[in-house]
């Protein structure tokens, strides 16, 4: 049997449709927002800055790929690398390697489809000082990893912390309205030291809203946070950021997010000791 609904894709009754299946009941999803099981992301985050006649930049790239294998789970995989240039002096070092998997639950039935997620990931520590180089090579690999993460708000540590081994546990509420756009997350990480430091525990959230228009260009805005408790003094970063994202079939899109810091420990975006990011990117289906 074959289900079809306007611009849903037909699928054949493999546990796809929207009909009985056995005893469970599985929604059909819009071809606009699900395509293809999968999905590749190819970015890169920029900032530039002048103070006092001092020059300090950062560009990251950043690739992720997730893959829906079964109804009920995906695999995903993060790598990014960081640069950094302050006056003439520049660095640049990979970030650390994420492998994951999470626990999907899809819920409701159209228009009104969501997707719980749950699971684990694991940042292998590729991200490494050399304890040979000098203390100023090594200063300046910090400047970018750490330029990294204040680009994106803050956020995903785990990725930007050299010599680190990390556990996450990220949860996360998407919705999949063909127009209103909400999405909530939760992760939690502990960055464990290979040098055998005292382990670090992260925490980060976000919340966005948006509204896509014609079912393919979005429009949205999240407020996002992120700490480190077992860090000393008040670590907690919060940030606002602005997407832009559309979507040019087969699964295909570009998109472009600023992100603007709030407060310390990166500084207000626009002061000059803030850190703000453009990340610009593309993304593809993965059949």
């Amino acid at each position: 049997a074959e289900a079809q609904h306007e611009d849903w894709e037909t699928i054949e009754d493999t546990g796809a449709a929207d009909e009985d299946v056995g005893t469970e009941r599985v929604p059909l999803r819009p071809v606009v927002l699900d395509p293809y099981p999968g999905e590749l992301r190819l970015e890169a985050a920029f900032f530039t800055r002048d103070v006092d006649g001092v020059q300090t930049s950062f560009v990251s790239p950043f690739a992720e790929a997730d893959y829906r294998f079964h109804e009920h789970a995906e695999m995903v995989v993060q790598m990014g690398a960081a640069w950094a240039k302050v006056d003439e002096e520049s660095a640049a070092r990979p970030g650390n390697l994420l492998l994951g998997g999470r626990f999907v639950q899809e819920l409701g039935t159209y228009p009104w489809l969501f997707e719980v997620k749950a699971g684990l990931e694991v940042a292998l520590p590729t991200a490494l000082l050399d304890e040979d180089d000098d203390f100023v090579d090594n200063a300046l690999r910090l400047v970018a990893w750490g330029g990294a993460s204040s680009m994106r708000g803050g956020r995903d540590l785990w990725l930007w912390t050299p010599d680190r081994l990390s556990l996450v546990v990220p949860v996360a509420f998407v919705s999949r309205h063909p127009a209103l756009h909400l999405e909530a997350s939760l992760d939690v990480g502990t960055l464990i030291s290979i040098e055998g430091e005292d382990p670090e525990v992260a925490v980060q959230f976000l919340v966005e809203g948006g509204w896509r228009i014609a079912e393919t260009f979005l429009l949205a805005a999240a407020f996002s946070g992120s700490a480190v408790p077992t860090g000393d003094g008040d670590t907690f970063q919060s940030a606002l950021s602005l997407l832009a994202d559309l979507a040019l079939g087969e699964g295909a899109g570009i998109y472009a997010r600023l992100w603007m810091n709030l407060d310390d420990p990166n500084g207000f975006a626009f002061d000059d000791d803030g850190v703000w990011g453009m990340t610009g990117g593309v993304r593809f289906g993965l059949p």
